[in-house]
């Protein structure tokens, strides 16, 4: 390539060093940050709490108490203790009656022919497998021993026996299902004589059996629900039904000691 075709060189100034410099300036006011917002009593939903300041400075929202609530103290003592009292109620009345009652049928037995001897009682509302025993009362004519008992092998009879004089006990007569009393030991008694037969009371024994296994179950539920109350009390919030129904389970055994003593004194055991 010609010299005289050769590009000049390109100088380039520095000419920073005089060039006008200018810094940046902020203006305004400063912002304030701020935390969480402060919580008030009188905010909704706190009026059942107190604001209470802890050691390390913070605010800690408890809740309120508020008095003592009496009412559900005693309803938390009174609904076992109520339980109780009624079984050791019906434990009385049930031990006042006589579960061992008996019912007398009496019967005269009238001469047929040679020494048989017939007769009848009611059998309305008893059973024979209820049958105590027979005897013959002091107003009959005849004295000698008779016994009864139930006939295993003919259902719904009963079967009559005397003492044979030294010859063990003799079957002489029985008792029908419909009630004829047959009777023939042999001997001739006259025209006519006495028998009572003696028969458990069922319904009195039936009526002492359930009023012992309601006070049963009655004292079951006193300290069990004693202490269903007490767990309620406490997870519900209600600190007074709580105390009340432990309460109750201190007051419990006062109660059955008591209870002991009173049927006792009565006669009941």
């Amino acid at each position: 390539m010609s010299d005289e075709y050769k590009p000049e060189s390109v100088v380039l100034s520095d000419n920073s060093a005089n060039m006008p410099t200018s810094t940046p300036t902020l203006s305004g006011t400063t912002a304030t940050l701020t935390g969480a917002e402060s919580v008030s009593a009188t905010q909704p939903g706190m009026e059942n709490f107190n604001l209470v300041t802890g050691a390390d400075g913070q605010t800690y929202a408890v809740m309120n108490q508020g008095p003592f609530e009496w009412n559900k103290f005693f309803i938390g003592l009174g609904i076992p203790v109520l339980f109780v009292l009624a079984a050791w109620g019906l434990m009385m009345i049930a031990e006042s009656s006589d579960p061992w009652d008996y019912v007398s049928r009496t019967t005269e037995l009238n001469s047929n022919p040679g020494t048989e001897y017939t007769g009848a009682i009611s059998l309305d509302g008893l059973y024979t497998e209820e049958i105590e025993g027979c005897w013959l009362p002091e107003s009959s004519s005849v004295d000698f021993y008779i016994s009864c008992y139930e006939d295993w092998e003919n259902e719904g009879h009963i079967i009559i026996e005397r003492n044979g004089n030294g010859n063990g006990w003799v079957e002489v007569g029985s008792v029908s299902t419909n009630g004829t009393v047959n009777y023939d030991d042999g001997t001739d008694h006259g025209e006519s004589f006495t028998i009572e037969f003696d028969f458990r009371d069922s319904a009195s024994e039936d009526t002492y059996n359930i009023l012992w296994g309601l006070s049963t179950i009655l004292c079951w539920l006193g300290p069990l629900s004693g202490i269903g109350l007490a767990i309620y009390g406490f997870a519900s919030g209600t600190k007074a039904m709580g105390i009340g129904s432990l309460s109750s389970i201190v007051v419990l055994p006062a109660i059955f000691v008591v209870g002991c003593f009173a049927m006792l004194f009565t006669g009941g055991f």
